[in-house]
């Protein structure tokens, strides 16, 4: 497992994933968010052109968006990253 500390705020990765269910830090209780549905608001693109982008399927683009997954395979992160023009910090949040 690898803690990185980003704005006074640790990310924790195991293997190869990105975890982003709730931890516990020194804040207390705290849960890691991917903002896709964000970030391609910003972007002005539909889920299906984000999925034709990154080579997935829509259901996959909308399981991500509605927080269903526990974690996210980096290259799948990667894809997001290229297709959105952002960097993984864009796209997780620590809440």
């Amino acid at each position: 497992m690898v803690f990185i500390e980003s704005c006074g705020n640790i990310l924790w990765f195991s293997r190869h994933r990105v975890k982003y269910a709730s931890f516990t830090g020194a804040a207390g209780i705290m849960t890691i968010y991917i903002r896709i549905k964000e970030m391609r608001a910003l972007s002005g693109i539909t889920q299906q052109a984000l999925a034709d982008r990154c080579g997935m399927k829509i259901n996959a683009i909308q399981k991500y968006e509605y927080q269903q997954n526990k974690s996210i395979p980096f290259d799948t992160l990667e894809k997001l990253c290229v297709a959105l023009e952002c960097s993984p910090g864009d796209l997780l949040e620590i809440k």
